[in-house]
């Protein structure tokens, strides 16, 4: 099981952009930068076989999602398939310890409204 990573461990990693890839799970309408501006790649969960090949095995990975559920089991699956997992991050627990990555909370549904008349 990949280790969940708390503030000290990301912004240790944040501070070498050239040297670790962030694997962001969120949806597009809860993607945002990571900090300042390190590497990251955006892909979905719901079927991340498709999306191996766009992820370097050369480079250590931490995977992103709001609840850590998610990249927890992106990163399981990287580990299985070789890739140089260095854990996993909830932007919630990194947000609540003062951290970069920032929680997305997805925008209400807009309802439908008739026009009038």
């Amino acid at each position: 099981m990949t280790p969940q990573l708390h503030r000290a461990s990301v912004d240790a990693l944040l501070s070498f952009p050239d040297q670790v890839l962030f694997v962001d799970l969120r949806r597009p309408d809860e993607i945002a930068k990571i900090g300042t501006s390190p590497v990251y790649l955006n892909i979905q969960i719901a079927d991340p076989e498709k999306q191996l090949d766009f992820i370097p095995k050369e480079r250590p990975i931490v995977t992103v999602s709001n609840p850590a559920a998610r990249a927890g089991k992106a990163a399981d699956l990287l580990a299985e398939k070789g890739f140089k997992v260095m854990g996993a991050v909830g932007s919630q627990v990194d947000e609540d310890e003062g951290g970069k990555i920032t929680r997305i909370v997805a925008p209400p549904p807009q309802t439908a409204t008739t026009p009038s008349s």
